[in-house]
Parts: structure tokens; sequence; C-alpha cells
């Protein structure tokens, strides 16, 4: 089975014991939008990634987005660059 953002995501869920409207809620995300872009088969807009690694820092980035590293991080990690999500976006769209 291949890995999606939406499969680390709930892995991620799990290990914190979240729901998808606690992540909202927390993320302060619109009420309804993890369900409905589970639905469509879309990705999570580039804003929502953003406040969810914001609310959950221990989330590592690359591991949610291409699937690389191990889902929490160890140690110190450097706020969330803009310009670096911006670049693991694309990697995963490629």
């Amino acid at each position: 089975m291949e890995s999606t953002l939406f499969s680390r995501l709930d892995m991620f869920m799990a290990h914190k014991g979240l729901n998808d409207n606690r992540i909202t809620v927390q993320s302060k995300i619109a009420v309804g939008t993890l369900g409905k872009q589970r639905r469509s088969g879309k990705g999570l807009s580039y804003d929502s990634i953003v406040k969810i690694l914001r609310t959950y820092p221990e989330l590592n980035p690359t591991w949610l987005i291409l699937g690389d590293g191990e889902m929490l991080t160890t140690g110190y990690q450097e706020p969330i660059n803009i310009k670096n999500l911006n670049e693991l976006l694309k990697q995963q769209e490629a």
C-alpha cells in the first residue's frame, strides 16, 4: 500500500490520540476540511499543512509530506521555514 500524506497524518493522529475534528480545532483549520479533502482524494492545502505543523512541532515535516525519515522529530527542530516547506511540497508533486 502506498503511503500518502493522509495515511501518514492518520498514523500521527493515532499516536497522539487525535481525530479529524480535534486537529482542525487545535490547528485552527476550517471544520470539515480534513474530511472533505480525504473524500475528494486531494491533498491538503499549503496553509493547512503549515497550520498542522505549527500546532504539532514534534511532527516531522519531511516525514509528513514525503514519507522520509521518522514520524517524530528528536531534539531541537528549526522553526518551520516556509521556503523549505515549499521545496518539500514540490518534491511530493514530482
